[in-house]
């Protein structure tokens, strides 16, 4: 091995455990002096164009050519390191990447030596890298931006598919993270993610774009009847249903889902996700825990930006704490020059930090109970009138041992719920209702909390802010009224 010579033979066996061949190049003459590996010269003193013309166990993509003879021309004027990236077999192997390298001369020039280095299992860590940006990192779905590729590509690759497309909110998501905790809220939506993802499996894919939304498309090989779309929003509300956590065996959570179909509903995404989103925005208001499929008489005409503009007007108050919040609304009546403005005010934010579909202020006038001041979401729901209630005795009796009532679920009241249900179900067919009451021989002031179109699992801590709230609105109700009759 008469080229060995002119190298430091242990520094070629050190390159060599570490790289998969050595070469030493000929730049004058245009060829390989030797290719080394494992201690064996597998070629000596030939061209490229011989490597590419010949059989040999060393052997470069056809395509690669031109590449690979410029990169050994170009040596000629590089003095420092220099890669290619290319394909090639080697020893009967499938042709893989590999990276070569050149990294000095000799005394010589004209003679240049470097590594030929397996590149494939690098750019199989690449790939993994792409899928890991293509995926949401918390729960391995498709991310907003590749769930929108994969609908695009679906309809470029075959205009003729058919597709069912839904995007779906988790309901009073934020409720979950204050009352839990953000390490509990997690746990939610990777288990959600985990459920969507089964059930669509190779039918199609789930994305989340963010937050508690996620973006599902469930493909089918014929047009998709309205039936079928019925029955896929129900699969969908099912993976809702079914979530079970040890730690929190009482949890449940509902979402809102707007369902649009390929292609009677558009051609492309920004169409198809736009009426998707105003189905949604339709669940949203219509009380969540829904389902809407898209009608373009029904829905066409929904502005979805002016809840844009709600949700802007709204963030200061949905993202703070809930004793930051508290800390707000006592601020704000202690400086207050007119009392019934502000508790009007303060209602209405309760409403929006909370996502409460109604407020109420009751006050006792004469035992006959009347609304004071109230804020709806629902137009249905906004109403002077406070249920029907005409025994306030058994009324009063309800708030006896505690200022405060709950009730989960109006339609299926628990035991301890039933008293108080039997009042306020005549005017809700589903709803919760968390009471406060101010009680002195009997109900003097009380708010009512309430949930009007559907149910809400009231959590601790919410009930301990209502409690916390009503108890400071209720001290600036009664010392307007002896300062009133200070006044007199």
């Amino acid at each position: 091995m008469k080229n060995m010579n002119i190298y430091d033979k242990n520094k070629i066996y050190d390159l060599l455990i570490h790289n998969e061949a050595f070469f030493i190049y000929d730049l004058k003459g245009k060829k390989f002096l030797e290719i080394i590996y494992k201690n064996e010269i597998i070629i000596k003193n030939k061209s490229i164009e011989d490597i590419f013309n010949s059989d040999d166990r060393f052997i470069f993509e056809n395509e690669d050519y031109e590449n690979i003879a410029k990169y050994f021309d170009d040596l000629k004027y590089c003095v420092s390191k220099k890669r290619l990236c290319f394909k090639m077999q080697f020893l009967n192997s499938d042709f893989e990447w590999h990276v070569i390298e050149s990294f000095d001369r000799f005394n010589n020039e004209d003679i240049v030596c470097g590594t030929i280095k397996d590149f494939s299992e690098v750019l199989a860590d690449y790939d993994k890298l792409v899928l890991l940006s293509e995926q949401d990192s918390m729960t391995g779905l498709l991310n907003k931006v590749n769930i929108e590729k994969y609908i695009t590509n679906m309809i470029e690759e075959d205009p003729k598919s058919n597709a069912i497309i839904s995007v779906i909110d988790i309901d009073y998501f934020k409720s979950i993270n204050d009352t839990y905790g953000h390490m509990f809220g997690d746990k939610v939506i990777k288990q959600i993610a985990n459920r969507l993802k089964r059930y669509i499996g190779d039918s199609g894919a789930v994305g989340r774009a963010g937050g508690d939304e996620f973006i599902i498309v469930r493909k089918y090989d014929h047009p998709v009847q309205r039936e079928e779309v019925r029955e896929y929003a129900r699969d969908i509300r099912a993976c809702f249903e079914e979530l079970k956590f040890a730690e929190n065996e009482d949890f449940y959570c509902t979402a809102t889902n707007g369902v649009v179909v390929y292609p009677r509903d558009g051609s492309d995404y920004i169409t198809l996700f736009g009426k998707a989103d105003k189905a949604l925005y339709r669940g949203k208001k219509k009380g969540r825990d829904c389902y809407i499929i898209f009608d373009e008489a029904l829905h066409g005409n929904i502005n979805t930006a002016h809840e844009e503009t709600e949700v802007q007007t709204e963030k200061e108050i949905s993202q703070i704490s809930g004793s930051d919040f508290i800390a707000m609304i006592l601020d704000e009546l202690l400086y207050s020059k007119n009392l019934g403005n502000t508790i009007k005010k303060v209602i209405s934010e309760i409403a929006t930090f909370f996502n409460l579909e109604r407020v109420l202020l009751v006050e006792n006038n004469n035992s006959n109970f009347q609304v004071k001041y109230q804020w709806s979401k629902l137009r249905e729901f906004h109403m002077n009138e406070f249920y029907e209630i005409n025994d306030i005795a058994r009324y009063n009796h309800i708030f006896a041992n505690d200022s405060i009532a709950i009730i989960n679920n109006v339609s299926m009241p628990r035991a301890n719920e039933m008293e108080l249900s039997s009042f306020i179900r005549t005017k809700m067919k589903y709803g919760s209702v968390v009471q406060v009451a101010s009680v002195d021989e009997e109900i003097d002031m009380l708010m009512s909390y309430e949930i009007c179109s559907n149910r809400r699992l009231w959590q601790r801590q919410e009930i301990n802010n209502f409690k916390v709230i009503s108890k400071i609105i209720f001290s600036f109700i009664l010392k307007n009224r002896n300062e009133k009759e200070k006044d007199a």
